[in-house]
């Protein structure tokens, strides 16, 4: 991942992602990489919440997640602990799939806020105003 369009990344612990079975590479991306600590759309990494660690384990039914960070609206941002892809765990819902693995969603992040800064450079309040223009995109 580029660092170009992020101020600040969040970095995760190797004894706890290693303590889960994570792959190497997905290990490395995260302890030496990381994910941006907010990136549009409205997503934070790293602490979650008011009352949350880094890299809490989650369980949803008999599926066990790590805690990655939250989305705008206060939805876990996880990685699966079966298969290590990343989900979005909402309250009474099923999980949404999100991406792969981390460093498919690291992508997938950057992409868009690549899109968001050159949509907001052509408006200034593109973004605020919820008027992406698909040229964008």
């Amino acid at each position: 991942m580029s660092a170009a369009p992020f101020d600040e990344f969040t970095t995760y612990s190797e004894e706890r992602l290693r303590e889960f079975g994570m792959p190497d590479e997905q290990v490395m991306f995260l302890t030496s990489i990381g994910l941006p600590t907010w990136c549009a759309p409205n997503m934070h990494f790293g602490k979650m919440g008011e009352a949350w660690t880094l890299l809490p384990l989650i369980n949803v039914g008999e599926n066990q997640y790590l805690g990655l960070g939250e989305d705008r609206d206060g939805r876990a941002v996880v990685v699966s602990l079966n298969g290590y892809s990343v989900w979005v765990i909402a309250d009474h819902s099923p999980p949404v799939f999100l991406a792969r693995d981390v460093i498919e969603l690291s992508e997938a992040v950057r992409h868009f806020q690549t899109c968001i800064d050159n949509a907001v450079e052509s408006d200034g309040a593109a973004y605020t105003e919820n008027r992406i223009s698909p040229q964008f995109m």
